[in-house]
């Protein structure tokens, strides 16, 4: 996610989530993030 450019909602779509909230919310609960702030952060 940090090495692309592609949006949020166009990542979750490529995972195949119904939703990118849905999206969001999984990856908050396995990284403890949002997708945003993991693209931000400094990794």
């Amino acid at each position: 996610m940090v090495y692309t450019n592609q949006s949020i909602s166009e990542i979750s779509e490529y995972l195949i989530f119904n939703s990118q909230s849905y999206f969001t919310s999984v990856f908050k609960k396995e990284t403890g993030k949002t997708p945003f702030e993991y693209r931000k952060s400094d990794l």
